[in-house]
C-alpha cells in the first residue's frame, strides 16, 4: 500500500488536474455520508415508536453484556458471589441458546418480519433478497451451522492447522465464503432490479449488515487467531464481549433501521436519492466553476 501511495502521490502533483477531479468526488461522498447519518438520527428521533424500541434494544444489550462482564470478573478473581446466585452459562454471552443469544435470536427474527414486510408494501425484490439473507444468518446462529459445517471442512479438507490459525476458524470461513458468493449474486440482481430510491434503503441495510459481519466475521477470526497465540486469559475475555457484545449492538442497530423504513419507506427513500442528487449537483457547479490549471511535467 505504501508504495503504491508514493507512485500516485508525485502523479497528482504534477497534474493538478487529477487533484482538482478527486477532491471534489472525495468531498462529495463525505457530504453524502453525513447528510445521510443525519437524517436517519433525526428521523430516529422524530417517531417516537421506534426511537422506544432503539432504547429498549441498546438498554436490553447494555445490561446484558454488564452481567456477563460481572460474572467473567467474578469468577476471574476467584469469587463467586455472582455465580453462586444465577447461573453462568445462561447469562454468558456465547452460549447457545443462553438468555443473551435468544434475545438475538427474537432481534434477527423480527428484522426479518419487518424486512418481509417492506417487501410486500414495496414489492422491491431487494428488501426480500435481504430478508433471504437475515434467515440465513437466524438459521445460522440458531443451529450453529459455521460452526458444525466449519469442523466438517476442516476434517474433510484435511490438516488446516497453522501456527496462528486453528482449522475451525479456517472451515469456518470457507464455510462463510461459500455461503456468500450466492447471497451475493442474488442481492446483486435483485438491487438492480429494483428502483433507484429503494436501492438506497438497501444500502442502508447493506451498511448495518456489514457492521454485523465485522463483528460476526472479522473480529471472531482476530479471537482465534490472539486464542491460538496464547493470549493473556483477560485478553481473551475481553475479544469475548467484543464480539458478541459487537454482535448484539449491530443487531439491535438493524433492528432500529428496519421500523424506520417500514413505517417511512416512501418519503424516506425519496429524501435520500433528492439529497444526494442535489449534493452531486452541488460538486459539479462547483468543479465547473473552477478554473483548471495547467498540466505541468
Amino acid at each position: 500500500m505504501g508504495s503504491y501511495v508514493s507512485q500516485i502521490r508525485p502523479l497528482l502533483v504534477a497534474n493538478p488536474l487529477a487533484l482538482t477531479v478527486a477532491r471534489p468526488a472525495l468531498t462529495m461522498a463525505l457530504s453524502t455520508a453525513k447528510a445521510a447519518s443525519k437524517n436517519l438520527y433525526e428521523r430516529i428521533l422524530e417517531d417516537r415508536l421506534v426511537w422506544a424500541l432503539a432504547c429498549f434494544l441498546f438498554s436490553v444489550d447494555i445490561l446484558l453484556v454488564s452481567i456477563h462482564g460481572a460474572i467473567r470478573y467474578s469468577n476471574y478473581i476467584g469469587s463467586q458471589a455472582i455465580s453462586s446466585h444465577i447461573s453462568p452459562e445462561l447469562w454468558s454471552l456465547s452460549h447457545d441458546w443462553g438468555y443473551p443469544e435468544c434475545f438475538n435470536y427474537l432481534k434477527l427474527l423480527f428484522v426479518l418480519s419487518v424486512l418481509m414486510a417492506l417487501a410486500s408494501r414495496s414489492r422491491q425484490p431487494v428488501h426480500t433478497a435481504w430478508a433471504a439473507v437475515f434467515l440465513f444468518v437466524l438459521v445460522d446462529d440458531a443451529c450453529r451451522l459455521h460452526e458444525g459445517i466449519g469442523r466438517w471442512i476442516s476434517t474433510v479438507v484435511g490438516p488446516l492447522d497453522s501456527a496462528w490459525l486453528p482449522a475451525q476458524a479456517v472451515g469456518e470461513t470457507l464455510f462463510w465464503g461459500a455461503a456468500g458468493v450466492p447471497l451475493l449474486v442474488v442481492l446483486t440482481w435483485a438491487f438492480w432490479r429494483s428502483a433507484p430510491a429503494h436501492r438506497v434503503l438497501a444500502a442502508i441495510t447493506g451498511l448495518s449488515f456489514m457492521l454485523l459481519a465485522v463483528f460476526a466475521v472479522i473480529v471472531d477470526l482476530i479471537h482465534a487467531v490472539s486464542a491460538t497465540a496464547g493470549a493473556p486469559k483477560i485478553l481473551d475475555r475481553a475479544m469475548e464481549v467484543v464480539e458478541d457484545g459487537g454482535e448484539m449492538l449491530a443487531v439491535s442497530l438493524t433492528c432500529t433501521l428496519a421500523l424506520l423504513m417500514l413505517r417511512h419507506f416512501g418519503s424516506f427513500a425519496t429524501n435520500f436519492a433528492t439529497n444526494r442528487d442535489e449534493v452531486s449537483l452541488k460538486k459539479r457547479s462547483d468543479l465547473s466553476l473552477q478554473p483548471l490549471s495547467p498540466c505541468t511535467g
